[in-house]
């Protein structure tokens, strides 16, 4: 009898547990309106993402919020907007990991606006964003810190940036793509791929990123900013890596530099398919002092790239120590 009663149990706690995964999975919503009680179904939407997210491993938002508080995301979850609706987290600024969680996160539909960041990734799995608009994020609109130190993947998809100080920030050891977007009305570097102060004995990887059939604008030819910049400095092996296809690159001081500053480590940018045009200089490539190992900036264009009309009517900014500074081809 005993044995039965375990045997009964068991299969009531793998059924219990079965049903809780199910739940889980299910889609939950969230709308102004709501209030956090109850499984968040569309007829009965909750208040916020943190508590739908106990209740469904994909959040919708219905509707616009107003405002909404700041976010740390430790779980993998996805947050969509509801097709078809206007949904725009005004001030909203997500954290992707605390340090110590590797979350599997993508969000989609989501226009988030008027924040210092708007996703910041400090450690994370794999981290999808596509269908978004990110505005007036007066530092970065999509970031990783620079101290992160696992290699988290970060996608970018059929998303517009606009007007914001950095488009994307990819530090550390963070692996990006950025695919079919616009980054419009950049005031400083539209993608920014660093890595620096990495310890000696560090084997995270280099950070990298790779750009598709995009398109980079800045505000103009004055200031120190780039379209696209890679910089790499020690005392580690920092390396920086980007590859730029099918992209269009216009209005900044350098369109595409590539600068190595000092220690062992290297960057390297390859451009292929791609129009560079009216910006005060098309490509740089710098170097710093350094020493022990092969330092390196390195710049491999070809392949059908367009450089033109770049340094006509230039308003001026700092090119001192290049290396390589090409207009035209």
């Amino acid at each position: 009898m005993l044995k039965g009663s375990v045997a009964i149990s068991l299969v009531f706690g793998v059924l219990a547990a079965i049903n809780g995964d199910a739940a889980r999975a299910r889609e939950a919503y969230i709308a102004p309106s709501g209030s956090d009680t109850g499984s968040c179904p569309l007829s009965n939407p909750c208040l916020t993402i943190p508590y739908a997210a106990t209740k469904g491993s994909t959040v919708v938002l219905l509707e616009s919020f107003d405002t909404m508080a700041p976010l740390q995301l430790n779980d993998s979850i996805s947050i969509v907007g509801r097709p078809g609706a206007f949904v725009e987290i005004p001030g909203g600024v997500l954290t992707i990991g605390n340090g110590t969680s590797f979350p599997n996160v993508t969000i989609d539909g989501l226009t988030i606006g008027a924040a210092q960041v708007g996703v910041n990734v400090r450690s994370a799995g794999i981290v999808t964003i596509r269908n978004c608009v990110f505005k007036d994020n007066y530092l970065e609109a999509i970031g990783s810190l620079d101290n992160v130190l696992s290699s988290p993947h970060l996608h970018v998809e059929n998303t517009t940036i606009q007007n914001a100080w950095i488009g994307v920030y990819v530090a550390g050891g963070t692996q990006a793509t950025i695919d079919n977007s616009k980054l419009l009305d950049i005031h400083n570097i539209g993608v920014y791929v660093t890595q620096s102060n990495i310890a000696a004995s560090s084997t995270v990887a280099s950070a990298a990123a790779v750009i598709r059939n995009s398109i980079i604008s800045g505000l103009g030819q004055s200031g120190t900013g780039a379209g696209v910049r890679a910089y790499a400095t020690g005392p580690g092996s920092a390396a920086a890596d980007v590859e730029v296809t099918g992209t269009t690159i216009s209005y900044f001081n350098i369109g595409l530099n590539s600068e190595y500053g000092s220690g062992p480590g290297l960057t390297n940018v390859t451009v292929t398919n791609s129009t560079v045009t009216q910006n005060c200089t098309g490509f740089v490539q710098t170097g710093g002092t350094f020493s022990g190992g092969a330092p390196g900036s390195y710049f491999n264009s070809f392949g059908n790239n367009a450089l033109r009309d770049n340094g006509v009517g230039c308003l001026g900014g700092d090119t001192s120590g290049s290396i390589t500074s090409v207009n035209s081809q």
